[in-house]
């Protein structure tokens, strides 16, 4: 938790990261470090192109952190998951619709 250090005529002076907080982060950087691999191997197969796989699991990751951190370690490998397949549906969703533009562009 970071707490808000006072000088001593009442104006703040910097904000000091807590062992707490320490703790969580580290913990949080493992288990990102821990799915990371298998993450990249679920949407390699999904995309068939790393490029496309490594932006996936970015983008999760980055979508996880900002709205998971929080919750207890015990919840994250679902709720990672969750996130990570709703970015996989989003992709196959946005490469259907690029198909019909691109198929009814050649098509005239």
């Amino acid at each position: 938790m970071l707490e808000n250090r006072v000088r001593t005529d009442g104006q703040p002076w910097m904000l000091v990261e807590t062992d707490e907080l320490a703790d969580g982060r580290a913990a949080l950087d493992r288990f990102l470090r821990g799915i990371e691999r298998r993450a990249l191997r679920m949407a390699e197969l999904t995309t068939g192109q790393r490029e496309e796989a490594l932006d996936l699991v970015q983008d999760a990751m980055l979508v996880f952190v900002r709205n998971y951190a929080d919750k207890p370690a015990a919840e994250w490998p679902p709720l990672f998951h969750r996130v990570l397949d709703s970015r996989m549906t989003d992709w196959h969703r946005r490469q259907q619709v690029r198909g019909r533009w691109i198929g009814a562009w050649f098509s005239r």
